[in-house]
């Protein structure tokens, strides 16, 4: 039996501060072969360069080169680039655990998995793994998705059977909540999906990141990210439909959390119409823990518009204070 060839994607848009931990860890992976494809998405630093001279090093790695297409896309060319049985992908300013491949791979297979899932360290005091491994399948695995289960947050720290990575695909042009999609689409393809409670993927908070910049008008594609999601639930999984009006319901909470901070009335349509969803449905909200989180019982009791004026006060009174 052949030894399977996996590879690791890793999308990078001026990522030349970074990127050679990322590709270093990749290369060391304890499971052999890799190989390491790193997307340039249209890079104005020294990305490129960077990477192409550890490629002179690295028969294994490979550099692609594109116009910039926001990082959705920069995962697509690299997952069609590859050549793997498997896939997994890794973000520029991050690291793969030296026995990540190895870890993920040896349980989608004990497990007869498509998708085998591991967790994320993102500071060294994370408690410690548990080591468990539970496994959903089908309409199971789906509910992972509906429920916003943290299994379902990212599409990092996880390894793909190629056939169901490349018929999912990335929602190109999504600024946010494209990596839930992607597993959400993932998981609608009736698959067996393995839990691993072990730590495979090391991540690190980057100044300027998309995830930590404010809310602009891109960041709407949130809901539309949604309603795709309830409408192919209607559609695939009918039994399903009443509860992917959680997904929406909890789009709807991200996107009004995240106007808490907005100063301008620029999006006062897009406010509305999620508090409108909001009272219309809070009774289908489906907790991801043991217990409603602390922002749906604020905003059930009708919290937004008080704790929205609490935030402008605070501001006004930032700025009085810097006079």
């Amino acid at each position: 039996m052949s030894t399977p060839l996996v590879s690791i994607i890793i999308p990078a848009y001026n990522a030349a501060a970074f990127i050679r931990r990322a590709v270093e860890s990749a290369l060391a992976q304890t499971w052999q072969p890799v190989e390491v494809i790193v997307v340039n998405d249209g890079s104005t630093d020294d990305t490129a360069a960077l990477v192409q001279s550890l490629c002179a090093q690295h028969p294994q790695l490979h550099l692609i080169s594109t116009e910039n297409g926001g990082v959705s896309r920069a995962r697509n060319i690299g997952m069609d680039a590859s050549r793997g049985e498997y896939l997994t992908f890794l973000d520029a300013d991050d690291v793969l655990l030296p026995n990540a491949v190895e870890l993920l791979l040896t349980h989608l297979l004990a497990c007869r998995a498509d998708l085998c899932s591991g967790l994320c360290r993102d500071h060294p005091t994370d408690p410690p793994d548990s080591g468990l491994c539970r496994v959903y399948k089908g309409a199971d695995a789906l509910m992972l998705s509906l429920r916003d289960q943290r299994e379902c947050y990212t599409v990092n720290a996880k390894l793909y059977r190629r056939e169901i990575a490349c018929k999912a695909r990335f929602p190109e042009g999504a600024v946010a909540h494209e990596d839930s999609f992607f597993v959400f689409l993932c998981l609608m393809q009736d698959i067996t999906f393995a839990s691993l409670e072990r730590y495979v993927y090391r991540h690190y908070t980057v100044a300027g990141s998309a995830s930590l910049s404010g809310f602009n008008e891109k960041k709407l594609c949130i809901l539309d990210l949604a309603e795709r999601k309830q409408a192919l639930v209607q559609q695939q999984w009918p039994a399903l439909a009443p509860y992917a009006v959680n997904v929406r319901l909890k789009a709807c909470m991200v996107v009004l959390l995240l106007l808490l901070q907005e100063p301008s009335h620029r999006f006062r349509t897009a406010e509305k119409t999620c508090l409108r969803y909001f009272y219309a449905h809070k009774d289908a909200y489906l907790p991801a823990g043991d217990t409603p989180e602390v922002w749906y019982c604020l905003l059930r009791r009708h919290g937004y518009y008080p704790r929205k004026l609490a935030a402008r006060l605070s501001r006004t009174a930032r700025r009085l204070l810097r006079r």
